[in-house]
C-alpha cells in the first residue's frame, strides 16, 4: 500500500510539472491570452489561500472541542462507579454533548464556508475561460489569431487551472493536517522545568543518603498566595528514621515532593549528602530511591512487571521478587491468583483491594533495595482490616532495612513513629517541634503531645466523658475506658483540653 504521504508527493510533483509546461505553451501559444487569463486567475489563489487559513484555525479549535469532549468520556467512564452511585449519569452525558455540539457547529461552518470557497473559485475560473474565448474572439476577427488555436489554448488554460487547483489543496493538506496535530506538537515541543537527564551522579556504590533542607520556602504554581513551607529547616540523617506529622495541609507531602524533584523550591536549598539536588542527576538519585505513597498506581501488566516497574530485567531476579512479595505480606494472595505473578492486574489495579494494591507497592519499594525510603501515609486510605495487614508489612519492612537504609515516614499512627530515631512536628508550613518520642511528650502543651492525646482518646471529647462518669475536673473516672494505643490517629488532632492533658499524664504515668 502507498503511504499517504507519498501520494500527496507524487501528486504535488505531478501538478507542478503540468503548471510549468501548461504555462510554457500557453505562454509560446499567445502571451496576451496567457497574462489576460492569469490576472483573473489569480483571485482564485488568493480565495484558496484565505479559506486555508480561516479553516486551520478552525479545525484547531474544532479538535480542542473533540478532545475535551472526549476527556469527559474518560473521565466518566474511569469513574463509573461514582457517576452510578451519585446518579451522575445524565450530567457527564450533557458535558460530552455540549463539547461535541460545540464541534459539530465548527465543522458545519467549515463545510458552507469550503462549499462557498469552491463555488467562487469556480466562477472565476469560468470567468477567465469566458475573457479568453472573448479577448480570442477579437484576436481572430483582426486576423491576429486563428480559431483553432483559440480552442487549443482554451483546452490548455482549463487544464493549467486544474494543475493550479489541485496545487493548492496539495498544499492545504498538510496545512490541514498541522493544525489536527497542533496541540500534539505543543506538548512534543514542551521541555521540562526541571531536566531529568543532567547533572552529577551518586555514586553506585554510596552506602548511605543525608537528606537537609535550608530554609525552604514553597508555593504551587496553581495556589501562589498560599505558602506550603515557610523557611523549612530539616535534617534527615543517613542510615536513621525521621518521622514527620502535623495535621493536614502542613506540607508534610510536599517535603517528599520536593525531595524526589517534582518541584524545586521558590528559596532555599536541598541538601543530599551535602551536595545540591538540582545539582545532581534526577533519574540516578531517583534509583535509589523506594517510595510508598497513599495512592499506589498499578499497571495493565503482570504482578510481577508492576513489583519490578522501572528496573531493568538484568537487575533483579524471580527470587527478589518473591522475598520482597514476602516481606510486604503479599507473597500468600499472589500465590492464589489464578496465574500467581503472572496474573494481569488490569487497568489501575481495578482487580485487587486497596490493602493488596498497597502491599504491592510494599514488595515495589523493597525490591530496589533504596538507600532512602519514603512512606507518606501508606494506610490513610485503608479499612481497618486493610490498615492491619498493611501496617504489619510496613513494621516488617522497617525493620528489615532499618540502619541499612535512610527512611523518611510520614504517618500518623503512633505506632509507626515513636520508634523513629528523630520525629519532626510540622505546622502551617514550618518545623515547631523535634525530638524523640519521649522528648517530645515532655514538652508542656506541645503538639506532639496534644497529637497523642487525641489519638489516645479515639478523638472523643474526654471532657463529657468525665461529666458522665461523674468525676471532677482534673480526675479520672475509675470507670472510664482504658486509652487504645492501636487507633492512633494523628488526623484528629486539635487543641487539646485541660482535662485531656490531665489523663494524658496520668495514662502515661501507669505505662
Amino acid at each position: 500500500a502507498i503511504s499517504p504521504l507519498r501520494t500527496i508527493t507524487l501528486t504535488f510533483f505531478a501538478n507542478f510539472v503540468m503548471l510549468v509546461t501548461g504555462f510554457s505553451i500557453c505562454m509560446n501559444s499567445s502571451w496576451r491570452l496567457t497574462l489576460l487569463a492569469l490576472s483573473i486567475l489569480m483571485p482564485v489563489v488568493h480565495i484558496s489561500k484565505t479559506f486555508s487559513a480561516w479553516a486551520s484555525r478552525q479545525n484547531a479549535t474544532q479538535y480542542t472541542y473533540v478532545a475535551d469532549a472526549q476527556g469527559a468520556a474518560v473521565q466518566g467512564l474511569t469513574n463509573i462507579r461514582t457517576v452510578r452511585a451519585f446518579g451522575g449519569r445524565d450530567i457527564e452525558v450533557e458535558r460530552y454533548e455540549r463539547q461535541m455540539t460545540k464541534a459539530q457547529r465548527l465543522r458545519l461552518q467549515t463545510a458552507w464556508m469550503q462549499g462557498f470557497s469552491g463555488l467562487l473559485s469556480s466562477l472565476v475560473e469560468f470567468g477567465a475561460s469566458f475573457m479568453i474565448l472573448y479577448y480570442g474572439g477579437h484576436l481572430a476577427l483582426g486576423h491576429s489569431f486563428e480559431v483553432g488555436s483559440i480552442i487549443s489554448f482554451t483546452y490548455l488554460w482549463n487544464r493549467l487551472s486544474s494543475a493550479v487547483r489541485n496545487l493548492t489543496d496539495n498544499i492545504n493538506q498538510p496545512i490541514r493536517a498541522a493544525s489536527a496535530g497542533q496541540r500534539v506538537f505543543e506538548i512534543l515541543d514542551l521541555q521540562p522545568d526541571i531536566p531529568e537527564e543532567i547533572g552529577d551522579s551518586l555514586p553506585s556504590d554510596v552506602a548511605e543518603i543525608g537528606v537537609e533542607f535550608q530554609g525552604v520556602r514553597f508555593t504551587y504554581q496553581r495556589r501562589p498566595d498560599i505558602r506550603i513551607l515557610q523557611g523549612l529547616d530539616l535534617t534527615v540523617a543517613p542510615g536513621k528514621t525521621t518521622a514527620l506529622c502535623g495535621k493536614s495541609g502542613c506540607g508534610k507531602s510536599t517535603v517528599t515532593k520536593l525531595l524526589m524533584r517534582f518541584y524545586d523550591p521558590i528559596s532555599g536549598t536541598v541538601l543530599v549528602n551535602g551536595r545540591a539536588l538540582k545539582d545532581l542527576h534526577v533519574l540516578n538519585f531517583r534509583a535509589m530511591m523506594g517510595i510508598v505513597s497513599q495512592d499506589t498506581q498499578l499497571f495493565n501488566a503482570t504482578v510481577a512487571d508492576n513489583i519490578t516497574y522501572g528496573m531493568r530485567e538484568s537487575t533483579y531476579t524471580m527470587e527478589d521478587i518473591h522475598r520482597a512479595a514476602r516481606s510486604a505480606n503479599a507473597d500468600e494472595f499472589i500465590r492464589a491468583l489464578p496465574e500467581g505473578y503472572r496474573t494481569m492486574c488490569g487497568e489501575s489495579g481495578h482487580d485487587f483491594s486497596g490493602g493488596q494494591k498497597q502491599r504491592i507497592s510494599i514488595a515495589r519499594a523493597l525490591v530496589r533495595r533504596p538507600r532512602l525510603l519514603l512512606l507518606d501515609e501508606a494506610t490513610s486510605a485503608l479499612d481497618a482490616e486493610n490498615e492491619a495487614l498493611v501496617q504489619e508489612a510496613l513494621d516488617k519492612m522497617m525493620a528489615e532495612v532499618r540502619g541499612a537504609c535512610t527512611i523518611l515516614v510520614i504517618a500518623h499512627r503512633l505506632s509507626t513513629i515513636k520508634t523513629a530515631d528523630r520525629i519532626v512536628v510540622l505546622h502551617e508550613g514550618e518545623k515547631v517541634e523535634e525530638g524523640t518520642h519521649d522528648e517530645l511528650l515532655k514538652i508542656k502543651d506541645g503538639r506532639y503531645a496534644t497529637m497523642i492525646a487525641r489519638q489516645l482518646h479515639g478523638g472523643k471529647d474526654v471532657e463529657a466523658e468525665e461529666k458522665q462518669g461523674g468525676t471532677d475536673e482534673g480526675s479520672t473516672s475509675s470507670g472510664a475506658a482504658p486509652l487504645d494505643f492501636s487507633k492512633l490517629d494523628a488526623s484528629d488532632v486539635m487543641n487539646m483540653t485541660k482535662d485531656q492533658r490531665q489523663r494524658l499524664k496520668e495514662e502515661f504515668r501507669n505505662l
